[in-house]
Formats: structure tokens, sequence, C-alpha cells
């Protein structure tokens, strides 16, 4: 939840365009999230769009939004 509170409070334009555009900034940094999730995160996203999901209200929100598939398969 820590890194999407941080992805959320980097987010300027509230909406999946911004997010990608912070992970993109993301990658290759020393701290913050793990390269690894990065394409994982901005697959997520790219079906969230297509799904037309709107953009969250919160940090809570995006993180549910960003979990739902991996919770679903562990069930």
């Amino acid at each position: 939840m820590d890194n999407v509170n941080g992805l959320w409070n980097q987010t300027k334009a509230k909406n999946w365009d911004g997010l990608e555009n912070v992970l993109t900034e993301h990658k290759e940094k020393a701290e913050g999230i793990d390269d690894a999730l990065i394409p994982q995160m901005k697959q997520k996203i790219e079906s969230l769009k297509d799904e037309g999901q709107d953009f969250p209200n919160s940090a809570g929100e995006l993180y549910e939004l960003l979990n739902e598939d991996s919770e679903t398969d562990e069930e």
C-alpha cells in the first residue's frame, strides 16, 4: 500500500495517463517501486482503461483496483 500511496501523491493529473507517466519516471531508479512490477502495473492500467474504469478517487481505491485480479486468482 505504501507504493500506491506514493504513486497517488506523485500523480498530479489524476487520470490513468498521469499514473502511467509516474510509473515511467520510476523505472530504473534506485529507490521506489521494483522495476519488475512496473510492466505488470502498466498492463493492469491498460486493462482498466480498456474496460472504461474511471480513475479512482483515493489511494485506497487505486490499491483495490490494482490488486483485484491477484486477489481473485488466489481464491
